[in-house]
């Protein structure tokens, strides 16, 4: 049986600052919207500490913030779906977006659906995942962490160190694996790692295989020398790049070069198109820019 759809003016897809920032600067302006998000907060729940977004000079834990999104949006009564967008596809002149249940027709539609980690692509890694031992998000893993764990991160940027700090209380030792002698993270991030006694930094190898040892995993690494390495662990958190969110954006809606819409009604906001330029208060500002435009063209 068909699902009947329901027609809103503007649909947001993701429940990130970008999406946020829009969807309230819309329904200030009286439009017809609806936001659907699996969460609100996305990967700002994943921060340990935000100390570059204006107006919290002591910064804000990531969860916390994730919170405050939340209760604003309630207060100024922005409609709000928890599911999951499957499918953005445009029928003649309108968009049709498709839920895990429902099915809606907007004029507008805006993504900042953010973006998806990368996988290691190493054998062990689907099982390492699928028993709760491997993670790509800290704020998956922190539910499953115990005090007695060592913890392997793997990466060598902000998200890696940012993650170490993260849960260096929660958990007994952590090893940050790297592929480069130097680290790609912010000089401020480095100098706290090196303060914290229970964090180890490894350099210069590269993961190969992920294999399980009574009731802990045994990753193997290759070092700069070709020689290889076993390192025992009890859980794996990965932090090796992301890439944008958009599988679910029908093929020829976006230019494949740069992410570009098609069609000027189909609007990409935050992170899932800022590449590198990926921060809270960038993502606030062109979630509003965009929203601004929309009002502007509908007065």
């Amino acid at each position: 049986m068909e699902r009947k759809s329901k027609n809103v003016d503007i649909l947001l897809v993701g429940g990130g600052p970008a999406c946020c920032s829009a969807a309230i600067q819309l329904v200030r302006s009286k439009k017809n919207i609806l936001l659907i998000t699996k969460e609100i907060g996305g990967l700002v729940k994943n921060a340990n500490l935000i100390e570059n977004l204006l107006g919290f000079p002591n910064g804000i834990r990531g969860k916390d913030y994730a919170s405050l999104m939340q209760e604003q949006l309630k207060k100024i009564k922005v409609p709000v779906l928890i599911d999951e967008v499957k499918k953005v596809e445009k029928v003649e002149e309108h968009f049709v977006i498709t839920t895990s249940n429902k099915k809606f027709t907007a004029n507008y539609v805006i993504i900042g659906s953010g973006t998806i980690p990368k996988k290691l692509e190493i054998s062990g890694e689907e099982k390492a995942y699928q028993d709760k031992k491997l993670f790509y998000e800290v704020y998956e893993a922190k539910e499953f962490l115990e005090k007695k764990d060592d913890v392997i991160i793997i990466g060598g940027g902000d998200a890696a160190y940012d993650y170490a700090l993260n849960i260096s209380n929660q958990v007994k030792q952590i090893r940050i694996l790297q592929r480069s002698e130097n680290a790609k993270c912010l000089p401020l991030l480095l100098k706290r790692v090196k303060k914290k006694e229970n964090i180890q930094i490894i350099k210069n190898v590269t993961p190969s295989e992920i294999s399980f040892y009574s009731n802990k995993l045994l990753l193997t690494v290759r070092k700069s020398t070709n020689n290889f390495l076993d390192l025992l662990t009890d859980k794996i958190l990965i932090a090796v790049g992301r890439t944008p969110n958009i599988s679910f954006i029908e093929e020829g809606l976006l230019t494949s070069e740069n992410l570009q819409s098609t069609d000027r009604r189909l609007i990409l906001i935050g992170d899932i198109k800022n590449k590198r330029l990926r921060q809270i208060s960038i993502a606030i500002g062109d979630g509003l820019k965009e929203a601004m435009k929309i009002i502007e063209e509908n007065e």
